[in-house]
């Protein structure tokens, strides 16, 4: 999976800062994106998760709450840290292994 992310509003690092979740697994904590790369630049973040027995894995670990099996839906939290609120730009969700082949799968969020 990658989150795709850019921050075209702050112009400073420490302004946007937020934890992405699988579910109740935090997989990425304070993110800030501005530090990352600055402003009005991309940033992807590669994620590698399993989807086994209708569950999520990350690093060998199941990511509690992370899949619905009913609506076979990916469950990804944007959790607001002490100031502005969480942003992304896009979701790509790959099948296959970042070294083997991959299919790729783009879901747009609006």
């Amino acid at each position: 999976m990658i989150l795709k992310f850019s921050e075209v509003y702050f112009k400073a690092a420490d302004e946007k800062v937020f934890d992405v979740a699988l579910g109740d697994k935090i997989i990425l904590k304070n993110l800030d994106i501005f530090s990352m790369v600055g402003k009005a630049a991309a940033y992807d973040e590669y994620v590698e998760i399993e989807l086994k027995n209708n569950k999520i894995i990350h690093n060998k670990v199941e990511a509690e709450n992370a899949y619905d099996s009913d609506k076979k839906a990916l469950i990804i939290r944007f959790i607001k840290g002490p100031k502005d609120n969480p942003k992304i730009n896009g979701i790509v969700i790959l099948e296959g292994t970042i070294q083997g082949n991959l299919y790729l799968n783009t879901f747009s969020l609006r």
